[in-house]
């Protein structure tokens, strides 16, 4: 069979674009899957255990088993400033009103494997009915690598504080926020 050098190219496009495309990530509950009988959370409810899957086109499927409270959670991808792709998944433990705590845990995608880089506790309970939490934002601002800011929430307005750091008046204090860098310059 001879293929045209238009065709070769055409081909060469289409599998060089598939083995560069973002990776796809999927958090599910294997009870909506039909296995009843998979429970790996050891002393919860069948529904806390999940499968995490990372599909990213040239390899086969990473799957991962993990917990979250209530069967809920989120799972998402970001790529840093080089192309890196990390995985980014929201969940919550432990059960009960005002007893769950949440976190964000990312992990790296490299070469076809999944390796955890941090878990962050976002959200705690600190009374009976009250609790600490951090909103966060994900972002690749330097070369490579990814920069999680923790803010304390909600907002605490301080009009008149001047941030040292920045030398002008800031809405939430340097005191109150933290910054976390996963692969800086790598």
């Amino acid at each position: 069979m001879r293929l045209s050098l238009t065709s070769i190219l055409l081909l060469s496009l289409v599998l060089c674009s598939r083995a560069h495309a973002a990776p796809e990530v999927k958090l599910e509950s294997p009870l909506n899957l039909g296995d009843k009988d998979k429970e790996w959370c050891n002393g919860s409810s069948p529904e806390d255990s999940m499968i995490l899957t990372v599909t990213d086109g040239s390899n086969p499927p990473i799957v991962r088993k993990v917990c979250a409270s209530y069967g809920g959670g989120k799972a998402k991808t970001f790529a840093d400033k080089k192309g890196r792709n990390y995985i980014l998944m929201e969940y919550g433990t432990g059960r009960g009103t005002n007893a769950m705590d949440d976190h964000l845990k990312i992990y790296r995608l490299d070469q076809g494997n999944l390796f955890e880089v941090v878990d962050i506790l976002l959200s705690w309970q600190t009374a009976p009915m009250e609790r600490f939490v951090y909103d966060y934002s994900v972002q690749s601002n330097v070369t490579s690598g990814l920069e999680v800011t923790l803010r304390e929430h909600p907002p605490v307005h301080f009009p008149d504080y001047i941030d040292p750091a920045l030398g002008k008046k800031c809405c939430i204090p340097s005191d109150r926020t933290r910054t976390i860098w996963i692969d800086p310059g790598l």
